[in-house]
């Protein structure tokens, strides 16, 4: 919410994310997506490393130390 809000200072949201960067195979590339994909990646590689250790700890390869 308070990266929207911070967003709404500079100009419409819609407009600012909606710009084209580059042209990607015919399609347009725009900062929502950038932002779309950095996210998303963020979320794949912590969610697999999480799954990683849950069947290591199920199957009792490695003990999962503390933090």
């Amino acid at each position: 919410m308070f990266f929207f809000k911070l967003i709404q200072i500079f100009g419409d949201p819609k407009s600012l994310f909606g710009a084209p960067i580059i042209q990607l195979f015919g399609t347009p590339f725009n900062l929502g997506d950038a932002l779309l994909l950095t996210v998303g990646l963020y979320l794949w590689i912590n969610f697999s490393s999480l799954a990683t250790q849950i069947l290591q700890w199920l199957f009792g390869s490695e003990k999962i130390e503390s933090r």
